[in-house]
């Protein structure tokens, strides 16, 4: 599986360079506004009022109770839940073994005599450690964590996109992230919103070329997805795109050399979860094993795994997994690979290459149950679905009312158990 993922990774890094080569590698850090960097090394740009970011995240807090309601409106009408097993559901599914790895430890947590939650990344779980210093509720700290991790999240990502693009098209991003038919998981007990606020935030350092920033929050990406480690790919790619050093080597290779370097640090992070396998297991690798053994999952190319998911279809299209997993899974792959190709030369290239790592790699796996929860933090899908709609504003309102009511109707389904995860 490792094997896989480092040729993945280095195919990917290869298709990037071609990409970038390709759009003419001419681009600014800061995007279409091509700004210029200062002497201090960093971005000249127009700042961003302080009332917009506030008023971003009355937004970003605003949805999110109104999918708590809708939810609990839902689960009441069609399945007779109460208020208070609604609230339960949202830590349904994983969220139960991240409470349980917050309490216990992984070292404490043990099924069957095994360690078998080593598979889940640890960032999440201690920091709802660290706030149940304050707050006596497990869950009530999770819930926190995954809010403010959520609203943390689209502030950084309007003001990036608002100095990069324009207020508008920062405005849109947030918008058609927060009503993917699966963005609801930003508000359980999941990764998905601190993996979203530390993969944005390292982005945004990214862009404005402040690296060991970028490395740092990198570095706590990592610690909560695998998919973390691809910021470092984004960093690479974003030297290659401003300094162009195949041409100009001689002039900027200390500057280069010393920022690729730093550049590396969200490895530091999947060190750090290697290390944390090999002090309760000693083997740094034993996710791995128990992620074959218990959960039937290891990596595989794409494409087998698209073949996979339609053979199954075909050989059974009414089965609750083709209907519930399979298909939207199918459906959500061409939908995400023709908005690839729609951003290549209307988004940044670095935006485009970890738009394609990104994707691919969420559709690597022998058996991916988890892709919808997983690519709402497919960043750059939602940014050329705002520039998609600057230009098409038919598409920005079947997008709003499409997203709405698909993310409320999963949301209830898979708070009522059935196979959403």
């Amino acid at each position: 599986m490792l094997g896989q993922f480092l040729i993945s990774l280095l195919l990917g890094l290869g298709i990037g360079v071609l990409l970038l080569r390709m759009v003419g590698v001419s681009e600014s850090a800061i995007g279409s506004r091509r700004l210029v960097l200062n002497r201090e090394g960093s971005y000249s740009v127009e700042p961003v009022a302080g009332k917009e970011l506030l008023w971003v995240a009355l937004f970003a807090l605003g949805f999110r109770l109104f999918m708590y309601l809708a939810a609990w409106f839902g689960c009441t009408l069609l399945g007779g839940m109460d208020f208070q097993s609604v609230i339960e559901a949202w830590g349904n599914w994983d969220g139960i073994h991240y409470l349980k790895l917050a309490e216990l430890g992984y070292d404490g947590y043990i099924e069957n005599g095994q360690h078998l939650f080593l598979v889940f990344f640890p960032l999440y779980p201690w920091l709802i450690r660290l706030f149940h210093l304050l707050i006596p509720s497990y869950e009530v700290c999770a819930y926190l964590v995954s809010n403010l991790s959520y609203i943390g999240g689209c502030v950084i990502l309007y003001l990036l996109l608002a100095r990069e693009f324009s207020k508008t098209v920062a405005r849109r991003t947030v918008v058609f992230l927060s009503v993917f038919p699966f963005a609801f998981f930003f508000g359980s007990i999941r990764t998905e919103s601190l993996f979203f606020l530390t993969s944005v935030a390292a982005i945004y350092f990214i862009r404005t070329h402040r690296f060991v920033l970028a490395g740092i929050v990198g570095a706590l990406a990592a610690l909560t997805r695998l998919q973390g480690v691809l910021l470092v790919i984004v960093a690479l790619a974003e030297l290659f795109v401003f300094y162009q050093p195949w041409k100009q080597w001689r002039t900027v290779w200390k500057t280069v050399t010393g920022k690729a370097l730093v550049s590396l640090l969200p490895c530091v992070g999947t060190l750090g979860y290697l290390l944390l396998n090999y002090l309760v297991e000693h083997n740094p690798f034993q996710f791995l094993i128990y992620q074959k053994e218990h959960w039937f999952q290891e990596s595989q190319y794409f494409t087998k795994t698209l073949a996979m998911m339609w053979d199954r279809v075909v050989s059974d299209p009414a089965s609750d997994l083709s209907v519930r997993i399979w298909i939207p899974s199918l459906v959500l792959f061409v939908i995400a690979f023709v908005l690839l190709l729609y951003g290549i030369r209307r988004i940044p290239a670095v935006y485009s290459v970890y738009f394609g790592l990104f994707f691919i790699m969420n559709y690597m796996m022998t058996w991916p149950l988890s892709i919808g929860r997983y690519m709402i933090c497919t960043l750059p899908m939602f940014l050329v679905m705002a520039v998609a709609a600057e230009r098409h504003p038919a598409f920005e309102k079947w997008a709003l009312i499409s997203g709405c009511s698909f993310q409320i109707l999963l949301c209830v389904a898979c708070l009522q158990g059935l196979s959403i995860y």
